[in-house]
């Protein structure tokens, strides 16, 4: 005996709402207080009820105002649960419907009937193992294997698990939902990832903060756009705010200095996407994602480096989001070029000088200033030669929408426009060069690859500075609160919704 669908009216948060085709696993997910607990609690009361023997009786409940929606009672809650049912007991349940409870709504339809359901009891069994995380995995796998229940309600089976360990209970649930009909809620972003197209209910606030229930389809755009861009289904379904980055090494400074600046991404449910590099831009910008993630009411915030790029460009990766996102290019060249604090540089010396053997004696702040501007001044060379690449070498894209004419005339206007750019090589690096050169005593320390001038601060101390290893994010953590500047203050501020501090 299965569910097949559950209709909820006026329960909690729930005004009207359904979960249609019910299989063997039924996932909930959806973004904290969305109302995922009360549909499982909705099923739960029916079986409750049922579990007594009888077809009506008192409901036992300590605030039963706060069991109707708005707490209003002028008009009843309704729980109805579609069952497959043997027809010999469907005509038995009926009869017994018509005798002990001829107040009670009722349908014709033979299919639809009251049933009863074994409910998981985790907490009078308990398991002596290592950790919460494996105490708790190992009563659900005892009680399933050792009570065989037909039904199991569960909420959020990855609490207290290591990440590790929650596939692995995944694995387990599917596997055992070939003979015991789950309903599972979750916001692991885990599970989320890792469950097939097949139950899944995404379950969320309307305009009017109703818990409003959608069943997820494979051909949905919301699944196809996501894994053709390789991104997770938890960016699409579990977050209200998502922030792309060019990788993870910027990902992980940005959370260190929110983190001492006081700054909670979760709280302000912000995930993180990595674009890897900012040539992705336009593939992880496109009009479709863009328009995908906007329907589902979720803010979107690029931060690109600076790098190379001019005024122009930056006007162009703005021109492609249109108004669906908010693109912040940095005004350093990167983000290694805001950790450039003789204090935090200092501390991070001595550790890896510690971690290589070394002597642990901190060098000082002062002489660590002095070394970051000269190593940042000596990279003159370095920018001019990124900067001139950077306009020789820019890409030519062909087949871009707005472009006009037929394929031979994109090819004729690509090929004028790399005779130019080969017949001006010198006149561009000059221009470049004086450039730079009329600047740069003020601008070293913005414009040079911060990365670089740390590995070269780091060479004169015997040890490396490497972004790649996670450098960048241990050097972050060193950064006090009042080194942290104005702008990354503001950009992590307007991210979040927090106020400035």
């Amino acid at each position: 005996m299965r569910i097949r669908s559950v209709e909820i009216r006026r329960f909690r948060s729930i005004e009207k709402a359904s979960l249609q085709t019910c299989g063997g696993l039924n996932v909930l997910i959806g973004k904290n207080n969305a109302g995922k607990s009360n549909v499982l609690a909705s099923i739960e009361l029916v079986h409750r009820h049922l579990q007594a023997g009888t077809m009506a009786g008192i409901w036992p409940t300590r605030r039963p105002l706060d069991e109707f929606t708005d707490r209003h009672m002028d008009a009843p809650l309704q729980i109805g649960i579609e069952f497959d049912l043997p027809q010999m007991l469907n005509e038995s349940l009926r009869q017994r419907l018509q005798t002990e409870a001829p107040h009670l709504e009722r349908s014709d339809d033979p299919r639809r009937g009251p049933g009863r359901g074994a409910e998981m009891d985790i907490d009078q069994f308990l398991v002596e193992a290592n950790g919460a995380g494996g105490r708790e995995a190992l009563r659900l796998v005892l009680d399933l294997e050792l009570k065989t229940p037909r039904l199991l309600l569960l909420e959020e089976p990855e609490a207290h698990l290591h990440p590790g360990l929650e596939h692995v209970v995944y694995s387990y649930l599917r596997e055992r939902s070939q003979t015991v009909q789950m309903f599972v809620t979750t916001h692991s972003t885990n599970f989320v990832d890792s469950v097939s197209f097949q139950n899944i209910y995404l379950v969320s606030r309307n305009e009017l903060g109703r818990t409003a229930i959608e069943q997820l389809d494979a051909g949905d755009g919301a699944l196809k756009v996501p894994a053709e861009l390789g991104l997770r289904l938890s960016t699409v379904f579990m977050y209200d705010r998502l922030l792309f980055v060019e990788g993870p090494s910027d990902e992980a400074v940005l959370r260190e200095l929110a983190r001492t600046l006081g700054i909670d991404f979760s709280k302000a449910n912000v995930g993180f996407v990595q674009m890897g590099g900012v040539r992705n831009f336009a593939h992880f910008a496109a009009e479709a994602t863009i328009a995908l993630l906007s329907r589902r009411r979720i803010r979107l915030w690029f931060i690109s480096d600076r790098d190379e790029r001019d005024d122009s460009e930056v006007k162009s990766m703005v021109g492609r989001l249109g108004q669906g996102a908010t693109l912040k290019v940095l005004n350093r060249r990167e983000l290694e070029n805001y950790l450039l604090d003789p204090e935090a540089v200092s501390r991070f010396l001595a550790e890896k000088r510690e971690a290589a053997g070394l002597s642990t004696e901190p060098p000082l702040p002062q002489e660590v200033k002095a070394s970051i501007m000269e190593e940042a001044r000596g990279l003159k060379d370095e920018v001019i030669r990124l900067r001139y690449e950077g306009a020789i070498l820019k890409p030519i894209f062909l087949q871009q929408r707005d472009q006009a004419g037929t394929p031979a005339e994109r090819l004729a206007r690509a090929v004028e426009d790399l005779s130019e750019r080969l017949k001006g090589l010198a006149a561009t690096r000059e221009r470049i060069a004086a450039d730079v050169e009329k600047s740069w005593g003020n601008i070293a320390l913005d414009r040079a690859p911060g990365g670089l001038i740390l590995d070269c601060v780091a060479r004169r101390y015997e040890v490396r500075f490497s972004k790649e290893s996670g450098d960048s994010a241990r050097l972050a953590r060193l950064v006090s609160k009042a080194a942290i500047p104005e702008e990354i203050r503001q950009v992590l501020c307007e991210i979040t919704g927090e106020p400035l501090r």
